[in-house]
């Protein structure tokens, strides 16, 4: 793959409600959001998290360049994770 506008990997994380139609419309809004920045030749997506731990965890696997983080994820919010992200993972960026 290329490297343009010097993101290769993207990482999406987005909140999943524990009430049955908020983790479908969760799943559509990840969904979506995968399908457009995978139309781009810059991006890929190399992973998806339904909360906060699950974001923060993922990236000690995996490795981002950019992670797209929604404020209100379950078990550990949005803005508690990127604090983690930002303090173990110098240079992911962070867009929320």
């Amino acid at each position: 793959m290329e490297w343009r506008r010097g993101f290769r990997k993207w990482a999406g994380a987005c909140a999943c409600s524990p009430h049955p139609a908020g983790e479908q419309r969760s799943r559509r809004v990840r969904t979506g959001l995968r399908l457009l920045l995978e139309r781009e030749p810059d991006f890929v997506v190399v992973g998806e998290a339904t909360d906060g731990r699950e974001a923060v965890d993922w990236l000690s696997r995996e490795r981002a360049d950019v992670v797209v983080m929604d404020v209100g994820m379950p078990v550990l919010s949005g803005i508690e994770a990127t604090g983690q992200i930002i303090r173990r993972y110098q240079g992911i960026g962070v867009v929320i």
